[in-house]
């Protein structure tokens, strides 16, 4: 009986927010210590199902604004959010991985080829990209829900799977239910997760990659 060998990986895909870079309305509206939502179990779930509501829809359109996004949000709550309050509190929340731009650097120089795909938004992608110090990525590997109208759950992986070879291609994904969706569209996957505190580089020495 003969094994057919697994093609070595040549391809890095990451998710942004929880891997590369922390998620931004969680950490804005309900972070220990900066978020704003009030105290409550009832009051934070009724701001999350909202908060969540407003993120689907920014997260399929280009044309979603932020302020836009936060006047969906009020209006579901019925309650103003000082835009102040909102900067004041991203500026403290923001936080880049910091190996990331470091190890995007280590694996374009070891001959790999390094994207992203993520659920994100026009507004908030930019500034996590910002945060982690705006790494030189391959123009050809990033997939945004936000420019395609696909989200990880309807699809995105799927049409990243049409540009680049997923039985070659290893995706980093903090999520278990979009870690699935990735596999079903054939891509080799590795969980990893921002808050663990686990080291990126030892997950990616784990599944193969020469750093």
């Amino acid at each position: 009986m003969t094994h057919r060998q697994t093609a070595p990986i040549t391809t890095v895909l990451f998710d942004l927010g929880g891997v590369l870079s922390n998620d931004i309305w969680e950490h804005v509206l309900f972070d220990r210590d900066h978020g704003l939502a009030p105290r409550g179990w009832l009051v934070r779930r009724r701001w999350k199902r909202a908060a969540q509501a407003a993120w689907d829809r920014a997260a399929i359109r280009s044309s979603v604004t932020e302020a836009g996004f936060w006047r969906d949000f009020e209006s579901s709550i019925g309650a103003h959010i000082a835009q102040a309050a909102v900067k004041t509190s991203e500026r403290r929340v923001i936080r880049a991985n910091p190996e990331g731009h470091h190890l995007i650097t280590i694996l374009q120089g070891a001959g790999y080829r390094v994207g992203i795909v993520s659920n994100n938004s026009a507004f908030w992608y930019p500034r996590q990209m910002a945060a982690l110090g705006h790494p030189k990525l391959d123009p050809e590997l990033i997939f945004l829900s936000h420019e395609t109208g696909h989200t990880k759950l309807t699809g995105l992986y799927a049409l990243a799977a049409k540009h680049v070879d997923p039985a070659t291609t290893l995706v980093i994904e903090d999520r278990p239910h979009f870690r699935k969706f990735a596999r079903r569209a054939g891509f080799r996957v590795a969980a990893y997760n921002l808050r663990s505190g686990r080291s990126l580089a030892a997950v990616l020495r784990r599944h193969g990659l020469k750093l």
